[in-house]
């Protein structure tokens, strides 16, 4: 896929808009170029970002498209998996190649639309939010056959990436000095910034390094011109990082939605833990699961798939900042 460079100027192009102040992943950008354009013609290509919510996949899929976009002379085509049945994606890229309404019959039926109206594009298909149960099953029915439409897959449950047999980016929180810079980045030239890096660094490793929780805090300290960056510290609460519609809480709802009622049960007795991580059998202890297998299991064969605890040697977990508040306030 290297080799091929030329854009046609009416292929489809469907990635939201990128945001290149805020993406601030230029080592996982590079990786991804990779993962995807370095391979041989005749690869099967299928990649996957991997992370928990709020940590960029999707900003960082996009990014990748629009400046990757000549490498996909075809197009790149976008689908939300979570929204998106393979009965409307058929109909939606039938409508993108100029092919007018399609009668698609069944998910059986759509992927075969598909694979016909894929066959021998040099495109980049993206799965964007592949993260529920029937994730896998979708996937399966929008992927085309053959080698020359590449897949980016974006999810927050590693099971999915797994099933797909995708190479694996996986998108960690943000170290402290990478915190700092993408915190100046939506900052901009606010001179409230250079007085208080110090400051800045408290609030980053406050949030954990979360691109999400960072990017919400910064934006809001922007918008309050009167304060000073210690005074808008002092004052903040993550569950109040919001800004127009956007919420550090409401990215994490949507994992806590994919666990059964038991796993949620189990996940929110874990927020008395202490904060330093905790073993299994302290985990056993505080949600009062009295069988070590089952726990262990949940722990390392769910919940952190899902990236909503972390791993500490030898044998414990830890949960987030932000995860720990979240579930404090449940």
């Amino acid at each position: 896929m290297e080799s091929t460079i030329i854009k046609p100027p009416n292929a489809p192009f469907m990635a939201p808009p990128d945001i290149p102040e805020v993406v601030a992943r230029s080592n996982e950008l590079n990786k991804l170029k990779s993962m995807i354009l370095g391979k041989s013609e005749k690869s099967v290509v299928v990649c996957s970002i991997t992370g928990c919510g709020g940590t960029g996949k999707s900003t960082l899929a996009a990014h990748f498209a629009h400046r990757c976009r000549h490498h996909f002379p075809d197009g790149i085509f976008w689908v939300n998996v979570e929204s998106e049945t393979p009965i409307i994606v058929a109909q939606k890229i039938a409508s993108v190649l100029g092919k007018g309404i399609v009668d698609v019959k069944n998910e059986s039926h759509a992927q075969t639309i598909i694979n016909k109206l894929m066959l021998d594009k040099k495109a980049l298909l993206v799965l964007d939010n592949a993260d529920g149960r029937y994730a896998s099953r979708r996937i399966e029915n929008i992927r085309p056959g053959g080698t020359d439409v590449a897949v980016l897959i974006t999810t927050r449950n590693q099971a999915v990436s797994g099933a797909q047999g995708a190479e694996k980016l996986n998108l960690d929180f943000f170290k402290a000095d990478d915190g700092v810079t993408f915190f100046q980045k939506i900052m901009g030239n606010d001179s409230r910034y250079s007085m208080s890096i110090s400051v800045v660094q408290k609030i980053v490793n406050s949030l954990g390094g979360m691109p999400l929780a960072i990017e919400l805090a910064a934006t809001m300290f922007s918008r309050k011109k009167s304060l000073t960056l210690d005074q808008y510290m002092n004052g903040m609460k993550i569950e109040n990082l919001e800004v127009d519609g956007t919420s550090v809480f409401s990215s994490l709802y949507k994992s806590f939605g994919l666990l059964d009622s038991f796993e949620q049960k189990a996940l929110i007795s874990l927020r008395v833990c202490a904060t330093s991580g905790f073993s299994v059998d302290e985990a056993m202890t505080v949600s009062k699961i009295n069988d070590r297998n089952r726990i262990r299991k949940l722990l390392s064969n769910k919940l952190y798939p899902m990236s909503l605890v972390q791993r500490l040697p030898p044998q414990r977990f830890v949960l987030h900042p932000v995860i720990l508040a979240f579930l404090r306030a449940q």
